[in-house]
């Protein structure tokens, strides 16, 4: 099927990028990372510029698909939520690692890029809006008009710096859930009625 081999291509585009880095993405060797018959990634993407693009939507695809596969019912607690977002964590530096320098070296490149960063922006909106609605779940918060402004944003860059420092080398800290559950519970004390 055309969008199976599609979605090869874009997932075999997402490896190429987290192993060896953005400059190896050539429509030649997504075709022979994916194991398609050369020429098929540019049946699909005829630029490497409609292949960034196409890359890039599958990432933010598979990074809400990362974010539902936490797990099943919404968070209960910012205890819940804080051992939700460690194991998101976890999954992003092993089971997740070539998605997860993909997406870096990605945002890296195409920050500067009016329209592919423009697909970043929206990709991270699209993800915060999940992380808004477990941060709610977690807070008790019926209303997402209730959280402070930029809430989950905070939560979000706390839990990319974790990820950040966990790539480059440092070990995972016996205090990152203590200081995960310290964000979430000052937040919580700010949505609590006075």
């Amino acid at each position: 099927m055309v969008s199976d081999r599609r979605e090869r291509v874009v997932d075999a585009a997402l490896v190429l990028i987290g192993r060896d880095g953005m400059r190896a993405l050539t429509h030649r060797r997504v075709d022979a990372e994916a194991g398609v018959p050369l020429g098929t990634t540019s049946n699909h993407f005829r630029t490497r510029r409609a292949l960034l693009e196409g890359t890039l939507g599958r990432l933010v695809e598979r990074d809400k698909e990362s974010v539902r596969a936490l797990g099943g019912a919404d968070p209960r607690s910012v205890d819940d939520l804080a051992t939700m977002m460690l194991r998101y964590v976890e999954r992003s530096v092993t089971v997740n690692r070539a998605l997860t320098r993909a997406r870096y070296a990605m945002f890296v490149e195409l920050a500067d890029d009016e329209r592919l960063g423009g697909l970043v922006l929206a990709g991270r909106e699209d993800l915060t809006a999940l992380g808004s609605a477990l941060l709610g779940a977690a807070l008790g918060v019926a209303s997402q008009g209730e959280l402070r402004p930029r809430a989950a944003a905070t939560v979000m860059a706390t839990v990319e710096g974790m990820i950040l420092h966990r790539l480059t080398g440092s070990e995972a800290s016996p205090d990152d859930h203590a200081t995960l559950r310290s964000l979430l519970a000052s937040m919580e004390a700010s949505t609590a009625p006075r």
